[in-house]
């Protein structure tokens, strides 16, 4: 029987939403407490003045979640609304926070359909379905970011990092491998970013994760996932705040990061329900795209 693709995208979200509940509240079962902030749902598509505002405060609402779950697609990067939610989230989040969920599509036969779409990005050729929205979404990349090619190469950068970390974690559980990746980010001039993914040992992880599985009541995943973590945060995370520091404008920065502060102590100022992130920043929600 034939499947949707909006049914697939609500069990990728699902499933997100059952690791999430697992790994902050300890109970997979919770999962229905998990709150997302979708935009197509959250923001009133019917009423033009309210979407406008809207579009000018996206910061806002990106500063605003706890993090970002992302149903990636091969048509994701098309979608210029995607793409700068995308930048727009790691600006202030860190890329731990970045959750994708592409396993029912990402297959070795589709493996070349992702790659060629971080190679032929671009701003130009991103779709949009309101003109005035373009305008808009241009006019905040040209200010925050200076120009176009700067924001295109932290989006690559970024996206070939995090894809990297899903396929590590996962690598260590079947043959689609990090190789096209590394050679992806060569080409593409990112020297130290294939560097990095090259450290990534999956098959490594999971023989150590063997070992203390036998002698400890720690689960394989958990312990393969640990080590993938550790990976990332030390060989990956720093290229990527690199690669910010360099892509978004230092005066728009501060400024972006200001904005941030003053949006949560408004929220907490209007007795907006925020909690305390695991990783030490005032955070409420969760923002899904697809």
């Amino acid at each position: 029987e034939k499947c949707s693709y909006e049914a697939i995208k609500a069990a990728e979200l699902c499933i997100a939403a059952k690791d999430l509940s697992a790994e902050y509240l300890r109970d997979a079962s919770r999962w229905e407490e998990a709150r997302f902030w979708i935009d197509k749902c959250c923001i009133r598509q019917n009423d033009e003045e309210f979407m406008s505002l809207s579009i000018q405060l996206i910061e806002e609402f990106m500063q605003l979640c706890h993090g970002m779950v992302v149903i990636f697609t091969w048509s994701y990067l098309e979608r210029l609304w995607c793409v700068y939610e995308w930048a727009c989230f790691l600006v202030f989040h860190e890329p731990h926070d970045m959750v994708i969920c592409a396993e029912s599509l990402y297959r070795a036969g589709t493996e070349e359909r992702f790659l060629e779409s971080v190679r032929r990005f671009s701003v130009e050729q991103s779709q949009c379905t309101d003109p005035e929205d373009r305008k808009v979404l241009e006019q905040k990349i040209k200010e925050y970011y200076g120009c176009c090619e700067n924001f295109e190469r932290f989006l690559r950068v970024s996206v070939i990092a995090i894809i990297g970390r899903c396929l590590a974690a996962r690598g260590a559980r079947n043959k689609t491998g990090l190789c096209n990746w590394v050679d992806l980010a060569d080409d593409l001039g990112f020297q130290d970013l294939a560097d990095g993914l090259r450290l990534a040992d999956p098959a490594a992880w999971r023989q150590q994760a063997l070992d203390e599985v036998e002698t400890s009541n720690t689960d394989l995943q958990s312990c393969i996932k640990a080590q993938s973590d550790a990976w990332f945060a030390d060989h990956i995370t720093p290229i990527l705040a690199a690669e910010r520091r360099r892509a978004v404008q230092r005066n728009v920065f501060r400024s972006m990061l200001l904005r941030k502060n003053f949006a949560f102590a408004s929220a907490v100022a209007r007795g907006r329900p925020v909690v305390q992130s695991p990783h030490s920043e005032v955070r409420k929600t969760l923002s899904a795209a697809s």
